[in-house]
Parts: C-alpha cells; sequence; structure tokens
C-alpha cells in the first residue's frame, strides 16, 4: 500500500495515546512509514553520494532492497518492539502501526513487485496477492475506507470545535 495510507491507518488505529493526544499521532505516524522510509532512504542516500544516477530502478540496488526487508520483517520489528517495552513502555501503542504496516504489505504486494519477505532474515517466505499499484480498485477501496472510519470516529469522537 502506498506510505500514506500507512500514516493515515496509523493514526487512526495507534494514535490515541494518553493525556498528549498529538504526540501519540506523531509516533503512529513515524512508525507508520518507516519500513518505507528505510528503503527510500537508503536511494536518497546512494542517489545524494553520486554512487548512483536518477535513471538507477532502487529496487535493483541491493541496499534499498534489504533495507526493505529489514523494515518489512516482524522479526525486526519484533527486536524494535522488545527494545521499546525494555526502555520507553510510552511508545507501545504508536508503535503498532509498524506491524500494522506490514501485514497491510503483506496483502498489498506480488511476487513480482516488491515481495513483502516478512520473516526476514529467517526466511524468504512470502505471500503473493494484488499489487496495489496494478489494481485502481484497491487503492479506491482504501481511501474509501479511510474516509468512512474517519467520519465514524468523528461521530462518536465528536468533531473538533463542536460543543
Amino acid at each position: 500500500m502506498d506510505t500514506l495510507s500507512h500514516a493515515i491507518w496509523g493514526a487512526i488505529f495507534f494514535g490515541r495515546n494518553g493525556k498528549k493526544r498529538y504526540r501519540g499521532y506523531i509516533w503512529a505516524v513515524f512508525f507508520g512509514v518507516l519500513p518505507d522510509a528505510l528503503p527510500f532512504t537508503a536511494f536518497m542516500l546512494l542517489l545524494l553520494s553520486g554512487e548512483i544516477g536518477l535513471a538507477t530502478s532502487p529496487w535493483e540496488l541491493p541496499e534499498v532492497v534489504v533495507s526493505y526487508r529489514v523494515g518489512h520483517s516482524f522479526v525486526t520489528a519484533g527486536a524494535a518492539l522488545a527494545a521499546i517495552l525494555r526502555f520507553y513502555r510510552a511508545l507501545f501503542i504508536p508503535f503498532l502501526a509498524w506491524p500494522l504496516h506490514i501485514v497491510m504489505d503483506i496483502f498489498t504486494h506480488t511476487e513480482d513487485h516488491v515481495p513483502t519477505l516478512f520473516l526476514y532474515p529467517l526466511s524468504d517466505i512470502h505471500l503473493s496477492f494484488v499489487y496495489w499499484r496494478e489494481e485502481p480498485l484497491v487503492v479506491v477501496v482504501n481511501y474509501i475506507a479511510i474516509a468512512l472510519v474517519i467520519y465514524f470516529l468523528l461521530r462518536i469522537r465528536g468533531f473538533p470545535g463542536r460543543r
């Protein structure tokens, strides 16, 4: 799924956290986009260093592929979760946006287009369902679902600025 969707779903499900709610949303968005931010950052660093040109496909670069696999692995997320539980428990709920991201990508990526090796580096197992970029209906349904969930949450919790 696209990175914006991961950010929004992470914020919807895991953003409300404690008294300083805005911090929970910021952290949920951060963890929701982190798996995609890792390969993008690797690509940008290579691009800025001059090692590659703009015509280079990111998926031809081992650094990008490995960082994608690391970020989309329950093994990595589990290790990060252990660190969070040990050192900063307040991030536990927003952190769950990361595993949600992995689950979403398992079902919206195919073997041919950036498969999600969700047990990397222990296994190269992956599932192949539908690639969201090739099926516009997936994106449309996703954003309709986001809009409906936000609408109903606002109805339940109240619209901002309304008494």
